[in-house]
């Protein structure tokens, strides 16, 4: 039975197909060891090096901030070593240089590491001083040495202001632009000199870090501040880079891979995170590089706050009403049946959920379910409970006595007859290995211009690689139904990392945290299934976005 189903016109299916997706992130890239170490190591092999420039962070990043500028002048990168040996990860990248800086005094790197570089044929040169800030003057004099003169040079807390000296150590890097460490208050008279020196001089952060009287004695000076560390993080990336769309994201408190990243960061601003924080300059992101050890729940919120993948495509959710099994028709529900989904095309509804399942004989059909109370109660044979029908036996059922069963290849005719359906797969009842059967002959039997309007359900995280795999559907809903209790950072990460923006609940689910999660991670939120419509304006109070449904009305 296919009647005659109320269409749109041309130009209004037209202009449905044609809407740009939200989304803006192409790639989600990671760099992480084990431990910093080799963290670090692996940030080196993303680059070409000469030189080598070591410092100790174990206890402290105090020497570590002044070496970005070392690094760019001298073309190398950083890597990290204890106080008295070598790590083994640093170890395996000694071969490629000569030229090894250390970075701080003998009470950050002793001589006895000095000395062990040097038996293996190493040129070292020790930079260092009797504080952080005679060390910062220091690197600024060998950079200015190198270079003949300055661009540009930073000044920032050496105490309290880590989190701005690295916001400003990629630009350090590229440019050759010494970092001068103050104590907040005041400026030594040889950092003033060597400031001055410049052709620029910047203060990274407000003045409850840097006071204002750290200008005197200083040529014209900008400051670079916000009311937090993630705007100004923000207001850098804005002066030094012009509208950068791939980002190296860093947690907020790992200073020291913040620093080594600098090598990396030339044409790829660093972006601070923190899940508690909206990361505003993400904005635009459309690559992202998450370096260090950054918690799933961080690198979601950057990812949502991006927009999230724009590999796929949620244009169907402008819709927020999914008729449930193709709908209820005549008061019944679960019919699966050509008369359901005209009925509730012509309602209104564009977005179906259709249930599949196989005949005895390995084909697709729509229907939810042969046991018996639900074939009783259609008035079916029940002998289908024991043994599925096949596909011929299987048409000739008349659910409730006068409605049609459909056919994927019927499901299949709608969907090109109608371009503007949109139809989630409901495989839940499925074991693993009958939902990669029923997939696989899903993408046989549909085009793909059918295939990229179909959104399968998910309900088991290790399914959905599998499912992505056998084809690269252009949407997806991570589903619960079948949970008896969630996590939600769980899930709302894992939503976010694999570019699912579709959360569905029932109700038990329904928490303020909950919606919360799903907004910071960009996670659109929907509900099954609700037929009273107090009930709905209720949850849709509390942030649920969407529902499905077998009789309401869109």
């Amino acid at each position: 039975m296919r009647k005659k189903i109320v269409t749109l016109t041309l130009s209004a299916i037209m202009l449905l197909s044609t809407i740009t997706p939200i989304s803006a992130l192409e790639k989600l890239s990671r760099i992480q060891g084990k431990n910093n170490y080799e963290t670090a190591v692996k940030i080196a092999e993303e680059r070409k090096f000469s030189s080598i420039i070591l410092v100790n962070m174990d206890n402290s990043a105090a020497d570590g901030l002044s070496a970005a500028a070392l690094a760019g002048c001298k073309n190398g990168v950083i890597l990290l070593t204890s106080k008295n040996s070598i790590p083994s990860e640093t170890k395996s990248k000694l071969d490629k240089v000569t030229d090894i800086y250390l970075i701080g005094s003998e009470n950050a790197i002793s001589k006895s590491v000095e000395g062990d570089l040097e038996k293996i044929g190493k040129k070292v040169t020790r930079i260092g001083g009797s504080d952080r800030y005679e060390t910062s003057y220091n690197v600024a004099k060998e950079v200015l040495n190198a270079e003949g003169t300055l661009g540009k040079v930073f000044i920032a807390n050496g105490v309290k202001g880590e989190a701005d000296v690295v916001t400003a150590s990629p630009v350090a890097y590229r440019d050759k632009a010494p970092i001068l460490l103050t104590n907040g208050s005041s400026l030594k008279n040889n950092l003033k000199e060597i400031a001055n020196d410049a052709s620029a001089r910047y203060i990274v952060g407000g003045t409850t870090v840097v006071k204002d009287s750290v200008k005197n004695g200083l040529n014209s000076t900008d400051r670079i501040s916000g009311s937090n560390r993630f705007i100004t993080n923000q207001k850098l990336v804005e002066k030094f880079y012009s509208n950068p769309n791939a980002f190296n994201i860093v947690d907020t408190s790992d200073y020291a891979i913040a620093t080594i990243a600098s090598s990396i960061s030339t044409d790829r601003p660093i972006a601070l995170v923190d899940y508690r924080f909206d990361p505003l300059v993400l904005k635009n992101a459309q690559k992202m590089t998450a370096i260090g050890h950054i918690s799933d729940s961080t690198i979601s919120k950057a990812i949502g706050y991006s927009g999230g993948f724009n590999k796929f495509s949620y244009n169907w959710t402008k819709y927020k009403y999914v008729a449930h099994a193709l709908g209820g028709v005549g008061g019944k529900t679960y019919t699966n049946s050509p008369q359901a989904l005209e009925h509730n095309y012509n309602k209104g509804f564009r977005v179906f959920e259709v249930d599949l399942d196989l005949s005895s004989d390995d084909e697709l059909i729509a229907w939810h379910s042969f046991d018996k109370v639900s074939l009783k109660e259609m008035g079916l044979p029940e002998k289908y409970a024991t043994k599925k029908p096949t596909l011929e036996e299987f048409k000739r059922m008349k659910p409730y006595g006068k409605y049609d069963t459909m056919t994927f290849k019927d499901i299949i005719y709608y969907m090109t007859e109608y371009p503007d359906i949109y139809m989630i797969i409901d495989l839940k009842q499925a074991e693993n290995d009958k939902v990669r059967k029923l997939y696989k002959k899903i993408v046989e039997e549909a085009s793909p211009e059918i295939l990229d309007r179909m959104i399968p359900q998910i309900y088991r995280e290790e399914l959905y690689n599998e499912i992505m795999n056998i084809y690269n559907f252009k949407s997806a809903s991570f589903t619960c139904y079948t949970m008896s209790s969630i996590d939600e950072n769980k899930i709302t990460n894992f939503c976010a990392m694999n570019g699912i923006k579709v959360l569905t609940i029932d109700y038990r689910f329904l928490t303020s945290s909950l919606v919360e999660k799903c907004k910071s991670r960009g996670i659109t939120l929907y509900m099954n299934t609700i037929n009273d419509s107090k009930e709905l304006n209720k949850y849709k109070s509390q942030g649920v976005y969407g529902f499905f449904t077998d009789f309401l009305t869109p």
